[in-house]
């Protein structure tokens, strides 16, 4: 059984003390099915730092609230 990521609350964060944030990081596998991109793709575009990523260690974890702001970022079309 695939294991979903945690949503992990994160305090001190810079908005007020009081807002709760949750933050839901992916791996470059998910994050790459969330952008309809290859993981290659994706790399490039981190490498380049066209998208935020985050590094633990080895490991490149991908924040889902990112991934949609680059997204719409880039929508183009369809303005009044």
């Amino acid at each position: 059984m695939r294991r979903q990521p945690k949503k992990t609350p994160v305090s001190g964060s810079p908005r007020s003390a009081s807002a709760a944030t949750s933050i839901q990081l992916v791996n470059r596998t998910r994050a790459a099915e969330l952008l309809a991109i290859s993981e290659r793709k994706l790399w490039e575009l981190s490498n380049r730092g066209e998208i935020r990523h985050l590094r633990i260690g080895r490991a490149v974890r991908y924040d889902v609230a990112d991934l949609v702001t680059w997204i719409e970022e880039r929508k183009e079309g369809g303005g009044t």
